[in-house]
């Protein structure tokens, strides 16, 4: 796994600055929207239960076009070609490339969100069924998740097959073939959203404190790392990507090429 490569290709591209800059537009719809079912809905989300549940899926409709296109980056990490970055220039084929990546996400999620309802009894009840149950079951059933879905997304990118998407099995076995790749994006999404959040709320709580104003740290840290995801989210997508096609090349034998030459600086 080439972790460098992931992230700086996109500022390989000599278009970066537009191609990233319409992934960040594309990005705030979502974004705002989040902020906004997490203000006026947020009780209501963190009670559970499939209602809710479903209405929480709502903001991720709005960044289907960035899904479509993060599916093409990790296809051209798949094929040992990121570069140049893909266009922006075929919205149609990018919007079904997205709605399948966002059915595919989805569905994976199922067994989370399952996990999670499990906990959804009379609070009568939680005495006799243990409390912790649900709580672990949600945990290790995300631990799970998030190794195996990133397998079953890029057989989606690479075949174009929503089905594909689907295989259970077939992304099992993927991952068993390169079981650190897949514990390494795990990682690197970890310690990205931590380190963003942290320098987000930072930045945040200092020019809050510079104004003269004495700010809420929770608050700072939820604002904080809103702005930092709203406005580098869509680069960490696409690195996460850059790394699901790394994965699922090396899982497949087929390893990285050599450095680029800069006759072809689309290789790697």
């Amino acid at each position: 796994m080439e972790l460098g490569r992931a992230l700086t290709f996109v500022f390989r591209d000599p278009r970066w600055v537009r191609k990233l800059g319409i992934a960040v537009l594309l990005g705030l719809p979502s974004a705002a929207l989040g902020l906004l079912f997490s203000e006026r809905f947020g009780d209501v989300l963190l009670a559970g239960g499939v209602l809710p549940t479903l209405l929480g899926l709502l903001p991720s409709l709005l960044s289907v076009p960035l899904l479509g296109y993060a599916l093409r980056v990790a296809r051209n990490a798949a094929a040992g070609t990121d570069l140049p970055l893909p266009e922006w220039d075929d919205p149609g084929g990018l919007l079904r490339d997205g709605l399948k990546a966002w059915g595919v996400v989805t569905l994976w999620t199922f067994p989370v969100l399952l996990a999670g309802l499990v906990g959804d009894f009379p609070p009568g009840m939680a005495e006799g069924r243990g409390v912790t149950t649900p709580l672990v079951l949600a945990v290790l059933a995300t631990l799970l998740l998030s190794v195996v879905e990133p397998a079953a997304e890029t057989r989606l990118a690479v075949s174009g097959s929503f089905v594909a998407g689907l295989d259970v099995a077939a992304a099992f076995r993927t991952v068993g073939r390169n079981l650190g790749g897949y514990v390494l994006i795990v990682l690197v999404f970890v310690a990205g959203s931590a380190v963003a959040g942290g320098v987000g709320a930072g930045v945040l709580l200092l020019a809050w404190i510079t104004a003269g104003g004495q700010p809420d740290t929770l608050d700072a840290i939820g604002l904080g790392g809103a702005i930092v995801t709203t406005l580098f989210g869509p680069y960490g997508r696409l690195v996460l990507y850059h790394l699901y096609g790394q994965a699922y090349r090396q899982a497949n034998g087929r390893p990285p090429s050599a450095p680029p030459r800069d006759d072809q600086v689309g290789r790697w």
